[in-house]
């Protein structure tokens, strides 16, 4: 108010045509992302009637839930990360590693298991209500865990003004659910088409986030195969436990052999990251007293 000729409005023209240069390639993506994620309920609703869109629909939602609680969460923290790194000219590989690996092992808990055991578990819970879906389930288990994976690419690519990367393979993603798989049988022939079309995406979209951040392709894959062994392995523990137990009792042992089994394979495959983690929670404590 003591100097209102200070009080004016500035149109700084590099900063908004940045954020419009990559703002546009998502707002597009996100369209064939939105188009690719629903093009299956149509298929599904058209051909194989109301009963098994909704059977789709529950084994969907539930698989993409680490999506929303992992992925996205790891993106948006990393993704004002990896920008400060870039400007202050410091390396964002182990950064970038480091996120893939957490998203990885964190999405393999819950989905490992609903591949390998999902199917029993819900006799145990609806009875036979989603015996139609129990295919289409495991391979969804799959789809959720790659579309969790491909996020961490996402932040990556934003940071470095590759945003059109992402854009291109939510195009291609569409494409590959409108090739006939999906007409091959109903929600089964839905997972297979999406789950395809992810895996595709998501080999894509990582080797190009590996590209900018100078990773390696070896140990970014490999950290990848880890954490799908511990999924596969948690998921066989627990389906042979509820096997053996029955009822609820052995779901929740089921549950909790999955975790321990998780847990287990962990320490054993990434000791160097828990340790790190170990000395980082050691360090909170100590500067907390």
């Amino acid at each position: 108010m003591a100097r209102p000729a200070l009080l004016r409005v500035a149109l700084h023209r590099q900063e908004i045509t940045q954020l419009w240069t990559a703002g546009k390639e998502l707002l597009v993506g996100q369209v064939f992302a939105t188009a690719s994620g629903n093009v299956d309920n149509i298929v599904v609703s058209a051909l194989a009637g109301q009963a098994a869109l909704g059977g789709y629909g529950f084994a969907f939602n539930l698989t993409t839930l680490p999506f929303f609680l992992v992925g996205l969460a790891v993106g948006r923290v990393t993704l004002p990360i990896y920008a400060a790194l870039r400007a202050r000219l410091e390396p964002v590989k182990p950064t970038f590693l480091t996120a893939v690996e957490v998203t990885a092992w964190l999405a393999a808990l819950p989905l490992g298991f609903l591949a390998v055991a999902g199917p029993d578990a819900l006799v145990v819970i609806f009875g036979h209500k989603w015996d139609l879906v129990s295919g289409a389930l495991r391979l969804l288990a799959l789809h959720g865990w790659l579309r969790t994976v491909e996020s961490t690419s996402g932040s990556v690519l934003i940071a470095f003004g590759q945003a059109g990367v992402i854009r291109r393979v939510h195009q291609w993603q569409l494409a590959g659910v409108l090739v006939p798989l999906v007409l091959a049988d109903g929600p089964l022939g839905a997972a297979v088409a999406v789950s395809t079309a992810i895996a595709f995406g998501t080999s894509y979209s990582l080797r190009k986030a590996a590209h900018q951040t100078g990773s390696p392709l070896r140990p970014l894959f490999a950290r990848l195969a880890e954490a799908a062994v511990a999924a596969a392995s948690g998921g066989a523990a627990g389906l042979v436990v509820l096997d053996l137990v029955g009822g609820g009792t052995g779901l929740a042992m089921g549950l909790l052999a999955a975790v321990v089994t998780w847990l287990v394979l962990y320490l054993l495959l990434r000791r160097g990251s828990a340790l790190r983690g170990l000395r980082m929670l050691r360090g909170r404590n100590e500067t907390g007293r």
